[in-house]
């Protein structure tokens, strides 16, 4: 019984040792981030560099969900090691026909505040050249991956979207599901304009 005390103990020491230690990681590497893109925007033409030497992504752009008074860092990549750090730039973007900025995220960390997201919400999207774009929600579906593939609204400007995707349902009991939440702005020079 002694035993199994002191194993039970020391387990749950380790358990709670490890999440201190991805805590203070996860905290570290939005540090080294920040630092990345501040340092970029005051060097403004020089060659992005990697929060750290071994990280294969680098911050690319600045989101910020103006209802929430809350921003985040997307990154050059939406591999998995990115992703546990941050938003990424979807590779589709490279392919996409319209131009449209696709980022994705997880939904239980970065992108968590997704779920909260209402048509009307106003988003904006600060780029490496310190440009500021202005979006509004305009538009919220869900699709099953394994049925349908990602349709973006265009209006009749054809202007260039922000759309951001994460997997829902949020808080679910399985990790890996074929839902995607879709949430797509457009630039609020298109409310302007109408």
């Amino acid at each position: 019984m002694k035993y199994i005390t002191s194993i039970c103990f020391a387990l749950a020491m380790y358990a709670l040792l490890t999440s201190f230690y991805m805590t203070a990681k996860a905290h570290l590497a939005q540090a080294l981030m920040t630092y990345a893109w501040d340092k970029r925007q005051i060097e403004k033409f020089s060659i992005p560099k990697p929060p750290w030497p071994w990280a294969d992504f680098h911050p690319i752009a600045k989101l910020s969900f103006m209802r929430f008074n809350l921003s985040q860092l997307v990154l050059n990549s939406d591999s998995g090691q990115a992703l546990a750090f941050g938003p990424g730039l979807t590779a589709a973007n490279t392919v996409s026909q319209h131009g449209d900025i696709i980022i994705s995220g997880h939904n239980d960390s970065h992108f968590a505040i997704l779920e909260k997201l209402k048509i009307g919400d106003e988003l904006q999207l600060e780029t490496l050249n310190a440009e500021v774009l202005h979006y509004r929600i305009e538009n919220l579906q869900i699709i099953d991956t394994r049925k349908n593939q990602l349709q973006v609204y265009k209006n009749a400007d054809d202007e260039q979207s922000l759309i951001l995707v994460t997997c829902y349902p949020f808080n679910g009991l399985v990790s890996q599901t074929p839902y995607r939440l879709i949430v797509q702005a457009l630039p609020m020079t298109y409310f302007k304009e109408t």
